[in-house]
């Protein structure tokens, strides 16, 4: 039986600088990342804040597709700003070397997904801010739940997703049903994203990159319910999207980028 390998796809993960009994660094991720990787065919590498800058290089050489994972808020120094009360924890570590992978991942002509945190990262990294805290920003404006109180498993609130966007092909819907699990958002979009997906309140949701050829984000968790959903789930279609992506880069096919 002849094995044919798996393009590799590099995943970002969350960092600790105080963790365990030994209060020593630790870098984590949820494994829900890497199975709904893993079932669209694709091999997983963690690319963590503990990698030098020279590692992740050397790392995405190899590989033809970036995950930039969820986690903590950016450190709104980053976009100009000081924190403000409803600011969480911040790991200027994790944000160095996300941006560092994320440069390598444009430069290399990678497929880019950003889930949660990372389409706040690619946000700020190409020039926009966020909202340090949704409830803070929008006082009293309640009509979304974007911090659900459901279970990992449930869906939260819909999402309307622009005609024509590149989500929009890949689901093949105009609304969607999502999960929300985030406290922050987009305030500012960066100037070469393209905001494609809306929640009824006007947040921000799902934004696609304008320079490279494959790069969407979504500030929802598509990768929660890979293990339950049918393939025609729109959170199954994103992963195979993103798989197809990362093979035809892997292969040297170009795609056209999103106008």
């Amino acid at each position: 039986m002849i094995h044919e390998s798996r393009p590799l796809v590099a995943l970002t993960t969350s960092f600790d600088p105080e963790a365990g009994t030994h209060r020593r660094p630790q870098v984590m991720v949820y494994g829900a990342y890497i199975r709904a990787l893993d079932h669209a065919g694709l091999a997983v590498v963690l690319l963590s804040p503990s990698h030098s800058p020279d590692s992740i290089a050397s790392l995405l050489d190899h590989c033809h597709g970036l995950v930039l994972s969820g986690g903590g808020d950016v450190d709104p120094a980053r976009y100009g700003e000081k924190p403000i009360a409803g600011l969480d924890s911040v790991s200027p570590d994790r944000d160095e070397a996300e941006f560092e992978a994320l440069r390598g991942a444009i430069d290399r002509d990678h497929a880019i997904l950003g889930i949660c945190r990372g389409i706040q990262l690619m946000n700020v990294f190409l020039g926009g801010t966020l909202q340090q805290d949704i409830d803070a920003a929008r006082p009293g404006l309640r009509r979304v739940l974007h911090q659900q109180e459901g279970p990992w498993g449930s869906r939260a609130h819909d999402v309307t997703i622009s005609e024509g966007s590149r989500l929009r092909e890949i689901t093949g819907a105009p609304e969607i049903h999502i999960n929300s699990f985030h406290h922050q958002a987009i305030k500012r979009v960066a100037p070469s994203l393209t905001v494609t997906g809306l929640a009824e309140d006007g947040t921000v949701e799902a934004v696609e990159m304008r320079d490279c050829s494959w790069g969407v984000g979504v500030q929802w968790h598509p990768e929660r319910h890979e293990a339950t959903a049918p393939a025609t789930d729109p959170d199954r279609r994103l992963f195979a999207a993103f798989a197809q992506a990362v093979h035809a880069r892997r292969g040297g096919v170009a795609q056209a980028r999103p106008r």
